[in-house]
Protein backbone atom coordinates (compact mmCIF):
# COMPACT_ATOMS: atom_id res chain seq x y z
CA UNK A 1 0.00 0.00 0.00
CA UNK A 2 2.83 2.40 0.86
CA UNK A 3 5.13 1.14 -1.93
CA UNK A 4 2.75 1.91 -4.83
CA UNK A 5 2.55 5.71 -4.38
CA UNK A 6 6.27 5.72 -3.57
CA UNK A 7 7.03 3.80 -6.77
CA UNK A 8 4.71 6.04 -8.82
CA UNK A 9 6.22 9.33 -7.67
CA UNK A 10 9.90 8.66 -7.07
CA UNK A 11 12.65 7.16 -9.13
CA UNK A 12 15.14 4.72 -7.67
CA UNK A 13 17.70 7.51 -7.74
CA UNK A 14 15.73 9.56 -5.23
CA UNK A 15 15.22 6.52 -3.03
CA UNK A 16 18.96 5.80 -3.04
CA UNK A 17 19.82 9.39 -2.16
CA UNK A 18 17.21 9.56 0.60
CA UNK A 19 18.17 6.28 2.25
CA UNK A 20 21.87 7.10 1.87
CA UNK A 21 21.52 10.52 3.48
CA UNK A 22 19.48 9.22 6.41
CA UNK A 23 21.94 6.40 7.00
CA UNK A 24 24.91 8.77 6.74
CA UNK A 25 23.32 11.12 9.27
CA UNK A 26 22.55 8.34 11.70
CA UNK A 27 25.80 6.40 11.40
CA UNK A 28 28.27 8.99 10.13
CA UNK A 29 29.79 6.47 7.71
CA UNK A 30 29.54 7.15 3.94
CA UNK A 31 30.51 3.64 2.81
CA UNK A 32 27.97 1.99 5.09
CA UNK A 33 25.36 4.53 3.90
CA UNK A 34 25.96 3.53 0.27
CA UNK A 35 25.65 -0.18 1.09
CA UNK A 36 22.41 0.34 3.03
CA UNK A 37 20.97 2.51 0.23
CA UNK A 38 21.71 -0.13 -2.42
CA UNK A 39 20.23 -2.88 -0.24
CA UNK A 40 17.08 -0.79 0.31
CA UNK A 41 16.59 -0.22 -3.43
CA UNK A 42 17.06 -3.91 -4.21
CA UNK A 43 14.59 -4.86 -1.46
CA UNK A 44 11.97 -2.40 -2.73
CA UNK A 45 12.43 -3.71 -6.28
CA UNK A 46 11.97 -7.35 -5.23
CA UNK A 47 8.94 -6.58 -3.04
CA UNK A 48 7.37 -4.49 -5.83
CA UNK A 49 7.84 -7.31 -8.34
CA UNK A 50 6.27 -9.85 -5.99
CA UNK A 51 3.29 -7.62 -5.29
CA UNK A 52 2.81 -7.10 -9.03
CA UNK A 53 1.95 -10.77 -9.40
CA UNK A 54 5.29 -12.45 -9.08
CA UNK A 55 6.57 -11.39 -12.49
CA UNK A 56 10.28 -11.77 -13.12
CA UNK A 57 12.68 -8.84 -13.14
CA UNK A 58 13.78 -9.68 -16.68
CA UNK A 59 14.07 -6.60 -18.94
CA UNK A 60 11.68 -8.05 -21.52
CA UNK A 61 8.97 -8.17 -18.86
CA UNK A 62 9.28 -4.52 -17.86
CA UNK A 63 7.25 -1.70 -19.38
CA UNK A 64 9.01 0.30 -22.10
CA UNK A 65 9.57 3.28 -19.81
CA UNK A 66 11.53 1.19 -17.30
CA UNK A 67 13.84 0.03 -20.10
CA UNK A 68 14.69 3.69 -20.72
CA UNK A 69 13.01 4.14 -24.09
CA UNK A 70 12.16 7.79 -24.85
CA UNK A 71 8.63 9.07 -24.40
CA UNK A 72 6.90 9.94 -27.66
CA UNK A 73 3.55 11.69 -28.17
CA UNK A 74 1.72 12.12 -31.48
CA UNK A 75 -1.08 14.42 -32.54
CA UNK A 76 -2.66 15.09 -35.94
CA UNK A 77 -5.13 17.57 -37.42
CA UNK A 78 -7.02 17.65 -40.72
CA UNK A 79 -6.97 21.24 -42.03
CA UNK A 80 -8.79 22.69 -45.05
CA UNK A 81 -5.79 24.78 -46.12
CA UNK A 82 -2.01 24.42 -46.04
CA UNK A 83 -0.86 25.47 -42.55
CA UNK A 84 1.73 28.21 -42.20
CA UNK A 85 4.67 26.53 -40.46
CA UNK A 86 6.50 29.84 -40.06
CA UNK A 87 3.61 31.11 -37.97
CA UNK A 88 3.67 27.95 -35.81
CA UNK A 89 7.44 28.15 -35.30
CA UNK A 90 7.17 31.79 -34.25
CA UNK A 91 4.58 30.84 -31.62
CA UNK A 92 6.76 27.94 -30.41
CA UNK A 93 9.78 30.27 -30.22
CA UNK A 94 7.92 32.36 -27.64
CA UNK A 95 7.66 29.16 -25.58
CA UNK A 96 11.44 28.65 -25.63
CA UNK A 97 11.69 26.21 -28.56
CA UNK A 98 14.08 26.92 -31.43
CA UNK A 99 14.14 25.56 -34.99
CA UNK A 100 16.84 23.00 -35.61
CA UNK A 101 19.15 23.10 -38.61
CA UNK A 102 17.07 20.34 -40.23
CA UNK A 103 13.99 22.56 -40.52
CA UNK A 104 12.51 23.78 -43.78
CA UNK A 105 10.29 26.73 -42.86
CA UNK A 106 9.15 27.23 -46.44
CA UNK A 107 8.50 23.53 -46.97
CA UNK A 108 6.51 20.85 -45.24
CA UNK A 109 8.69 19.76 -42.32
CA UNK A 110 9.92 21.62 -39.24
CA UNK A 111 11.90 20.37 -36.26
CA UNK A 112 12.11 22.46 -33.08
CA UNK A 113 14.06 21.66 -29.95
CA UNK A 114 13.82 23.02 -26.45
CA UNK A 115 14.42 22.49 -22.78
CA UNK A 116 17.64 22.31 -20.85
CA UNK A 117 19.70 19.15 -20.44
CA UNK A 118 21.89 20.87 -17.84
CA UNK A 119 19.01 22.12 -15.69
CA UNK A 120 17.20 18.77 -15.93
CA UNK A 121 20.34 16.82 -14.99
CA UNK A 122 21.24 19.12 -12.09
CA UNK A 123 17.77 19.48 -10.58
CA UNK A 124 16.13 16.29 -11.84
CA UNK A 125 13.15 15.92 -14.17
CA UNK A 126 10.76 16.07 -11.21
CA UNK A 127 11.87 19.53 -10.12
CA UNK A 128 12.03 21.52 -13.36
CA UNK A 129 9.05 23.09 -15.08
CA UNK A 130 7.72 20.97 -17.97
CA UNK A 131 8.76 23.69 -20.45
CA UNK A 132 12.40 23.15 -19.39
CA UNK A 133 12.38 19.38 -20.05
CA UNK A 134 14.54 18.50 -23.09
CA UNK A 135 12.25 17.84 -26.06
CA UNK A 136 12.29 17.58 -29.84
CA UNK A 137 9.07 18.38 -31.71
CA UNK A 138 8.57 17.63 -35.38
CA UNK A 139 5.78 19.10 -37.50
CA UNK A 140 5.02 17.55 -40.90
CA UNK A 141 2.43 18.63 -43.46
CA UNK A 142 0.94 15.84 -45.60
CA UNK A 143 -1.23 16.58 -48.62
CA UNK A 144 -4.43 14.62 -48.02
CA UNK A 145 -5.36 14.88 -51.71
CA UNK A 146 -8.97 15.68 -50.90
CA UNK A 147 -10.11 19.16 -52.00
CA UNK A 148 -7.05 20.95 -50.68
CA UNK A 149 -7.12 19.28 -47.28
CA UNK A 150 -3.83 18.81 -45.46
CA UNK A 151 -2.91 16.69 -42.51
CA UNK A 152 -0.61 18.27 -39.95
CA UNK A 153 1.25 15.79 -37.77
CA UNK A 154 3.08 16.65 -34.56
CA UNK A 155 5.45 14.30 -32.79
CA UNK A 156 6.98 15.34 -29.46
CA UNK A 157 9.81 13.18 -28.17
CA UNK A 158 11.95 13.42 -25.07
CA UNK A 159 15.66 14.02 -25.63
CA UNK A 160 16.79 13.52 -22.06
CA UNK A 161 19.00 10.60 -23.08
CA UNK A 162 19.94 7.94 -20.56
CA UNK A 163 17.53 8.25 -17.63
CA UNK A 164 15.20 6.29 -15.37
CA UNK A 165 11.75 6.89 -16.85
CA UNK A 166 8.81 6.28 -14.54
CA UNK A 167 5.16 7.35 -14.42
CA UNK A 168 5.91 10.61 -12.63
CA UNK A 169 8.44 11.71 -15.27
CA UNK A 170 6.07 10.54 -18.01
CA UNK A 171 3.31 12.73 -16.52
CA UNK A 172 5.63 15.75 -16.68
CA UNK A 173 6.45 15.00 -20.32
CA UNK A 174 2.72 14.64 -21.06
CA UNK A 175 2.29 18.20 -19.73
CA UNK A 176 5.19 19.44 -21.87
CA UNK A 177 3.75 17.75 -24.99
CA UNK A 178 0.26 19.09 -24.22
CA UNK A 179 1.63 22.63 -23.92
CA UNK A 180 3.30 22.31 -27.33
CA UNK A 181 0.14 20.87 -28.89
CA UNK A 182 -1.94 23.74 -27.47
CA UNK A 183 0.49 26.33 -28.87
CA UNK A 184 0.18 24.72 -32.32
CA UNK A 185 -3.62 24.75 -32.08
CA UNK A 186 -3.69 28.37 -30.91
CA UNK A 187 -1.28 29.59 -33.61
CA UNK A 188 -3.41 28.00 -36.37
CA UNK A 189 -6.77 29.00 -34.80
CA UNK A 190 -7.74 25.36 -34.33
CA UNK A 191 -10.20 24.37 -31.59
CA UNK A 192 -8.41 23.42 -28.38
CA UNK A 193 -8.19 19.65 -28.02
CA UNK A 194 -9.15 19.06 -31.65
CA UNK A 195 -6.14 16.85 -32.40
CA UNK A 196 -6.42 13.12 -32.99
CA UNK A 197 -3.81 10.68 -31.78
CA UNK A 198 -1.41 10.49 -34.75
Amino acid sequence: MFLKPLKDRLSFTLIVVGVGLVTALIMGNGLLAAIVAIAAVLSIGVVSARRAGGRSLDATDRPRRLRGEPFSFRSAWMINHKPNLEQVVQALTYQGLTPSSRSDLQGERVVVVGGSQLRTRLLGGYFVAPKHLPVRAELVIIDAGNRGQHKLELQVRDTIGLAARDRALEARYVRAATNIREVVEHSLNLPKGSADAG
